[in-house]
C-alpha cells in the first residue's frame, strides 16, 4: 500500500498582515525588538508583537510575530527583515521572515 503524499500547505493569505521572524538573537529583549521596529520605520504600523521568552535564562526563543495594520506594510517588513543582520548585538544570525 502506498501512502498517500503529504498535502501541500496552503497558500499565504492575499492580504496577510502577520509576520513571523527567525534567527533573532536570543539577548533581545521585548523592548530592544520593538525599538528595532520602530526606528525602522515601522513605528505606529503595528498593533501587537509577540517575542516569546525564556524567563529562566532571560533570552528570548529566537522567533517573534508581528501583526500588522496593513497588508502593504507587512510586505515593507518582510522585505526589510528578509536577510536582516544588522543587530544591536554582536550576532551572526540572518532573519528570515514568512
Amino acid at each position: 500500500e502506498k501512502e498517500a503524499a503529504p498535502a501541500a500547505p496552503p497558500p499565504p493569505p492575499v492580504d496577510g498582515t502577520t509576520v513571523m521572524l527567525r534567527n533573532i538573537p536570543n539577548r533581545y529583549t521585548q523592548g530592544s525588538l520593538l525599538s528595532l521596529i520602530d526606528d525602522n520605520g515601522f513605528k505606529g504600523s503595528y498593533d501587537f508583537v509577540y517575542l516569546p521568552m525564556d524567563f529562566r535564562n532571560g533570552v528570548n526563543l529566537g522567533y517573534a510575530f508581528v501583526n500588522l495594520l496593513k497588508h502593504e506594510d507587512a510586505l515593507k517588513l518582510m522585505e526589510f527583515f528578509q536577510g536582516f543582520s544588522r543587530w544591536s548585538f554582536d550576532s551572526v544570525k540572518v532573519c528570515e521572515v514568512s
